[in-house]
């Protein structure tokens, strides 16, 4: 087990009607986020987990880079420190090498429902992250047209149909970008900050 000193953690079954599922996770786990499909996920000994009403699950021993419906996408890393990125097949566990260097130093991305593109944030010289598209079969990242404020996961929402990646821009207006060309619209809505974006079928 992870700890023997465990407490119960709502997960599912809020309104609906249906009995509600807990799951045991460690009490002393400090960082605990939305796992993108009504779950969570969080670094303990041994690695970063999700926790579901199936129970717990370990994803990765590494570093847990964009959470989606469909994928993980994690760095995994061997015993001399050689490290790989890896798409993961939530409802599989099949595990495939993503072609590109990254690091998981920097904030955690969001895949898409479809599972091809991450939008994901590096950092720049100055140690700014910046946000940027990762297709997860081939590798090849392309810029995206805004900056946005604050570098995170909650900052980003992608439409059910992956065809929009849904941000709020510095200016705190929210923006749509296109996943084909990275072109950032401004939808002239603004969004107080904190917030979080959420998107959900119409």
């Amino acid at each position: 087990s992870l700890n023997t000193d465990l407490y119960e953690q709502l997960v599912r079954g809020l309104a609906d009607g249906r009995p509600r599922s807990f799951v045991p996770v460690p009490e002393s786990t400090p960082e605990i986020s939305a796992d993108s499909a009504g779950g969570i996920v969080f670094r303990a000994t041994g690695g970063v987990y999700a926790a579901t009403p199936a129970g717990l699950r370990r994803i990765t021993t590494g570093a847990l880079l964009a959470v989606g419906p469909s994928r993980w996408l994690t760095l995994d890393c061997d015993a001399t420190h050689r490290c790989r990125p890896y798409a993961i097949d939530r409802a599989t566990g099949a595990r495939r090498a993503v072609p590109a260097v990254l690091s998981g130093d920097v904030p955690r991305g969001l895949v898409a429902p479809n599972g091809r593109t991450a939008a994901l944030f590096r950092l720049r010289r100055d140690g700014t992250p910046v946000p940027y598209l990762l297709d997860l079969s081939t590798g090849a990242s392309l810029p995206v047209g805004v900056s946005i404020d604050p570098p995170s996961e909650d900052n980003l929402a992608w439409s059910p149909d992956s065809r929009w990646l849904f941000t709020i821009a510095d200016t705190g207006m929210v923006s749509a970008i296109d996943p084909a060309t990275g072109a950032a619209t401004e939808l002239g809505v603004a969004l107080t900050i904190p917030g979080q974006l959420a998107v959900r079928p119409g």
